[in-house]
């Protein structure tokens, strides 16, 4: 199965990028929602960005904070997630 354009977008994007971007690592730890215990990357989005492509998923800072904790970073926990957060009312 051929992969989406859109990833490889995605990294060409962080790694044209990445090299003129001043990393505000103090800044980002202020609002960093990851709670994952040893991570080396919190603060670093670039890095946890890039990360978690790697593996196809997204990092904490797209899941609300009880969609976090259970550490499923997917692309179809993210998808799930949204739809259900923007049903329209009834």
């Amino acid at each position: 199965m051929q992969k989406p354009e859109i990833k490889f977008w995605l990294f060409d994007l962080l790694n044209d990028n990445i090299k003129y971007m001043e990393c505000k690592k103090i800044e980002n730890l202020k609002s960093c929602p990851c709670t994952y215990p040893d991570c080396s990357r919190k603060g670093i989005c670039c890095e946890c960005l890039r990360h978690h492509l790697n593996f196809k998923e997204l990092p904490a800072c797209y899941f609300s904070e009880e969609a976090e904790k259970t550490y499923d970073r997917s692309f179809e926990k993210f998808i799930k997630e949204f739809v259900s957060e923007n049903k329209p009312k009834a």
